[in-house]
C-alpha cells in the first residue's frame, strides 16, 4: 500500500513539473499524499522532485507550515538533485523542531512547499494542503479531513503488561495499561534504542519498554528533527525514484547518516580505504546521489555506498546535502 501511495505521488510530482507557474524555468514537483496537525504536532507524507539549477546540479526549497493569520508555525530548507524525486513521511512533529517557538491561533494548518532560488529568495507555492485542527475553531476550508494514522510497519507484541509514557522514561500517562498478549505498531524508536513509541488508535503516539514490546529496533528511526528524507518505513534505506542518468528508474540505495551528489562532469574513484593507495573499487558516474555513512578525521574522505559496495571518495568530489562536514560522524574503517 505504501509503495502504492509513493508511485501515485511520483506521477502527481511528475506531472505538476510540466505544469506552467509565474516563473516556469523555476519550479519544483511536488506532491503532498497527507497532512494533518493539532496545536502542537503535524504529520505529512510529501514528494519533492528537483528540476531547476540554483547550483551545483540542485535545486533548493522550502517547507513551512502556519496558521490561519499566516503565523509561521515551522519552518526548513532543503535541496533535490535536478530529476531526483525522494518522498518524505514524517509523524507527530513538533512545530518546535525547527528551533522556534510556534502555536498556532486560527485554522486552517496550512502546510506549503514553496521554490526558492540560490539566495533564498522565494519564488511561489508549488503545493500546498491544509487540516483544520480540533483544538481550534474549523475553518470550513480545509482541504484535508481525514486523520492520519502512521504507516502500519513494523508490528509488536506485548510479553508483558505495560503503563504508557509520556517520554522515554519519562512521565507515566494515567489510566492506560496496555496487557500482554495485546499487538500494536512501532513507529519510532528512542536513541538509547530501549523504548519503542506506537500507535494505541489516539492522535498521540504513546512510549512503552522496548522489553516490554520486543520489536527489531535496527528498522526504526528515531524521531525526527526534519522532514526531509525522514520516513520511519525506510530506517535503512533511501530510495531515490528517478536519476539524472535514468529518470524512469527507482534506486534503493542502503542507508547513511546524510545523503550526497558526486560532481559534475568527472568519475569519482570508490576507494576501499581513505587514501589514494587504496583499492580502487568502482568508478562513480557524475551526478550520482549516494548514501552517505561518515568522514574520516580528517574530514579529507567520505564514506559512502554505491551498488552495494561501501568505500571511500574525496570530500572534494561530492556535494552533501542537508549536512555540514563537521556533523558527519568520524568512522576510522
Amino acid at each position: 500500500m505504501r509503495r502504492t501511495f509513493f508511485a501515485l505521488m511520483l506521477v502527481t510530482a511528475v506531472a505538476l513539473s510540466a505544469l506552467p507557474w509565474a516563473a516556469p524555468a523555476q519550479a519544483v514537483g511536488a506532491a503532498v499524499g497527507r497532512f494533518w496537525a493539532t496545536c502542537g504536532i503535524f504529520s505529512v507524507d510529501v514528494a519533492v522532485t528537483g528540476s531547476f539549477n540554483d547550483g551545483n546540479n540542485l535545486d533548493r526549497f522550502r517547507y513551512r507550515v502556519s496558521d490561519g493569520t499566516n503565523k509561521k508555525l515551522y519552518q526548513e530548507d532543503a535541496t533535490r538533485p535536478i530529476g531526483v524525486t525522494f518522498g518524505s513521511l514524517v509523524v507527530n512533529m513538533s512545530f518546535d523542531a525547527d528551533g522556534f517557538d510556534g502555536f498556532p491561533s486560527a485554522n486552517p494548518i496550512k502546510f506549503q512547499v514553496l521554490e526558492v532560488d540560490g539566495a533564498g529568495n522565494e519564488l511561489g507555492v508549488i503545493q500546498y494542503a491544509s487540516f483544520d485542527a480540533s483544538c481550534l475553531p474549523a475553518s470550513g476550508s480545509a482541504t484535508q479531513t481525514e486523520a492520519f494514522r502512521p504507516p502500519f510497519f513494523m508490528k509488536g507484541r506485548f510479553v508483558s503488561n505495560s503503563a504508557l509514557y509520556q517520554s522515554p522514561a519519562g512521565a507515566v500517562i494515567p489510566g492506560l495499561t496496555v496487557l500482554a498478549g495485546k499487538e500494536h505498531f512501532a513507529v519510532y524508536r528512542s536513541a538509547d534504542s530501549a523504548w519503542v513509541q506506537i500507535d494505541v488508535g489516539g492522535p498521540e503516539l504513546p512510549w512503552v519498554p522496548v522489553a516490554a514490546m520486543p520489536v527489531d529496533v535496527s528498522k526504526l528511526n528515531t524521531p525526527p528533527t526534519r522532514i526531509d528524507l525522514s520516513d520511519p518505513t525506510r530506517a535503512n534505506t533511501v530510495t531515490i525514484v528517478g536519476t539524472p542518468v535514468n529518470p524512469g528508474t527507482v534506486v534503493i540505495v542502503p542507508g547513511g547518516v546524510a545523503t550526497g551528489i558526486t560532481k559534475a562532469n568527472i568519475r569519482t574513484r570508490l576507494r576501499a580505504l581513505p587514501t589514494t593507495r587504496s583499492e580502487i573499487l568502482a568508478l562513480i558516474p557524475a551526478r550520482t546521489p549516494l548514501a552517505i555513512f561518515g568522514r574520516d578525521a580528517s574530514g579529507v574522505w567520505i564514506k559512502v555506498n554505491y551498488l552495494d559496495a561501501q568505500g571511500w571518495i574525496s570530500r572534494s568530489l561530492i556535494t552533501l546535502q542537508n549536512v555540514k562536514l563537521e556533523d558527519l560522524p568520524v568512522l576510522f574503517q
